[in-house]
């Protein structure tokens, strides 16, 4: 992708990914574009966001050059920030500050996508990435895939396992990928398979470098990063779950899961996988003797204990060096620090320090900064440009944090305030190991049970998932009452069945007019109305508030409440079948006579004096044929 020399250039050097295994140089280059707003678009890991490219990022923002910042897959925030990849934290940090430097006319705007979000991903970022000034808009389409076959079973034996897995990967259509949950479970299947005459297999693990992860998808789908065609030397990738992430592959037709996974979120996502082509897919879940232990102790967040928790923070503390040249009070530390029980790291100190830190943050003690570098105001151009190279070399070992609370620097409110968030997550794992342990027993359709896990509460109402089945265990048991698949391509969330709704009112209007007036007396707020109508089965109204609409959802909760808005494009108003309500506010009654126009039925509830848009000088009650009085339509109710 080349720009032409008429249109504006993306990136001077042609790049538009920040990755690791760029040439410094290249790396060096891209970061200046970004601080001089010259790199138009750049795709980037959270890992490089977060340090190498922060600074650069910060300085852009500052400048009023940074317009947008994309966060894919941003349920990940909440999923892998304690532990596999603890950078995704980081990211409302570095988005936080670049936001806060921003000139007030210039802020960039942050848009987080994500296919698969579920209330505890939502509240999350709703709070990581919410300003007080600013509010987090939900734009809701949320439908579960159509593609995949659902099939479940658990073994009371490890062989019966082996053998159930090792047959399904002999005759499911392929591609196929092969899940587990273990490094060491990942190899021992490639071996299993092998000797079963499956040589066609690779493996792609948390320990797979960058390369070695490049060249056996390239191998597996056939197809250079550049876009040539390659030689495919497998039919199988065996993974765990850092394998998927950012990698499309279109026509996977099969997913097995040798292993039970620790959250219906990790389940959903590895299933995904496969029908990137909207072709159908066959997902197997064989659950062993032994998944379930495992499951839970993966399931349990990785936290540290109380005693080596604080005595770690302690550590931190002491090594911490105060941040110059940035707003408000800051600490810097690194991450690979080691607290004075310990004398050698095995590698995995570096680990419990972010958890430590990622845990304090979401209890409220400190909040997370993305380290960015502040040039030195002493020294020559080459010593200042070594310093920087020092610092973008050190990077990825840098936390920076504020502290937020005082009073939760004492060792007793610490532990406290910790231990309520530990408790917090406890609890969210258990529900989640659970429903993936009912999706394995049958006990209900798999579409139900995922569209239920990815719907979200806001403000009183609930954002619902459509749920899609093409088979499960539940369904194959009960079909006369299966979920079966909608393969329309209007992805939101269901109004209601207009044929199957009720026209409560109709006797009260005309026989040949879709419009009921209904005026309010003075000093009637017609609440009451509102909530008989909705409790006869009423569900969409427009022009009622925000307010109005929660206390109605409270009153009638067997009713989904919808609040429409005429200045929708989509044209609810002029589509919907069934019965709707408006309330006339400011003595705008256009909307409901427009409807009523084309035969929909339609209750306008106004004051007594409302005019008639379509009649200069007179009263609405004077020119329609159906009009009753709020109180005594009520007595009759």
């Amino acid at each position: 992708m080349r720009a032409s020399a008429s249109r504006l250039s993306l990136s001077p050097v042609d790049r538009y990914a920040y990755i690791g295994s760029l040439d410094p140089d290249i790396k060096r280059t891209i970061r200046e574009a970004v601080r001089a707003g010259s790199q138009r678009i750049l795709y980037t890991s959270p890992e490089a966001f977060v340090s190498g490219l922060s600074s650069s990022v910060i300085d852009a923002a500052t400048a009023g050059l940074l317009q947008q910042v994309v966060v894919d897959e941003a349920h990940l925030v909440d999923q892998w920030g304690n532990d596999f990849r603890p950078e995704f934290q980081m990211i409302p940090a570095l988005v936080r500050e670049a936001y806060d430097r921003a000139p007030a006319e210039r802020k960039p705007s942050v848009l987080l996508m994500s296919a698969t979000i579920a209330q505890r991903q939502f509240d999350l970022l709703t709070t990581l990435f919410g300003r007080d000034d600013t509010l987090v808009d939900l734009v809701w389409g949320s439908t579960l895939r159509t593609e995949p076959a659902y099939f479940a079973h658990a073994f009371g034996s490890e062989d019966d396992r082996v053998n159930a897995v090792l047959n399904a990967a002999s005759m499911l259509p392929r591609p196929t990928i092969v899940y587990t949950t273990t490094v060491a479970d990942a190899e021992a299947w490639v071996s299993r398979l092998a000797d079963n005459g499956l040589r066609r297999v690779g493996i792609v693990t948390g320990r797979s470098s960058d390369n070695d992860r490049q060249t056996a998808v390239e191998r597996w789908r056939g197809l250079t990063t550049n876009g040539t065609d390659a030689r495919t030397d497998f039919d199988i990738m065996v993974g765990t779950s850092a394998f998927g992430l950012g990698i499309d592959v279109s026509d996977v037709r099969s997913i097995v899961h040798a292993c039970i996974p620790e959250s219906v979120d990790r389940y959903y996502q590895e299933v995904g996988r496969a029908g990137r082509d909207g072709r159908a897919t066959t997902a197997v879940l064989y659950a062993g003797p032994g998944d379930v232990k495992v499951a839970r102790r993966l399931a349990g967040a990785t936290f540290i204990g109380e005693e080596k928790g604080w005595n770690r923070w302690r550590a931190l503390l002491r090594s911490a060096e105060r941040v110059q040249g940035v707003p408000g009070v800051r600490y810097r530390v690194r991450k690979s620090s080691l607290p004075t029980y310990m004398d050698r790291g095995f590698g995995q100190s570096a680990a419990w320090n972010i958890r430590t830190l990622t845990l304090m943050a979401q209890a409220g003690v400190i909040s997370l900064r993305a380290p960015t570098w502040v040039p030195p105001k002493d020294g020559t151009p080459e010593q200042r440009a070594l310093i920087q190279e020092q610092f973008f070399d050190d990077a990825p070992d840098l936390v920076d944090f504020e502290l937020i609370d005082g009073a939760l620097m004492s060792r007793e409110n610490w532990v406290e305030a910790l231990s309520d968030e530990k408790a917090r997550a406890h609890r969210e794992s258990e529900r989640s190991l659970r429903a993936v342990n009912a999706l394995i027993q049958g006990h209900e359709c798999v579409g139900t049970l995922l569209a239920r896990h990815y719907g979200v509460q806001v403000k009183g109402g609930r954002h619902l998932t459509r749920s899609n089945c093409r088979g499960c265990p539940w369904c194959r048991a009960n079909p006369d009452r299966a979920t079966g698949v909608d393969d329309d391509d209007f992805s939101a969330p269901r109004l209601p069945d207009p044929e199957r709704q009720t026209d409560p009112l109709s006797a009260w209007r005309a026989p040949d007019s879709a419009l009921l007036f209904i005026t309010l007396a003075e000093g009637e707020d017609g609440f009451n109305l509102l909530r008989r109508v909705a409790s006869m089965g009423v569900s969409v109204f427009f022009g009622i508030s925000e307010i109005l609409g929660n206390r109605l959802q409270q009153q009638v909760p067997t009713v989904p409440i919808i609040r429409g808005d005429t200045s929708d494009p989509s044209g609810l108003a002029d589509y919907y079948r069934a019965s709707v309500v408006f309330m006339a506010n400011d003595g705008d009654c256009a909307a409901a006579l427009g409807r009523a126009a084309l035969g929909l039925p339609t209750y306008l509830i106004g004051p007594e004096d409302l005019r008639d848009p379509n009649r200069s000088g007179w009263m609405l009650r004077d020119t329609n044929d159906a009009v009753v009085g709020a109180a005594a339509l009520l007595r009759e109710l």
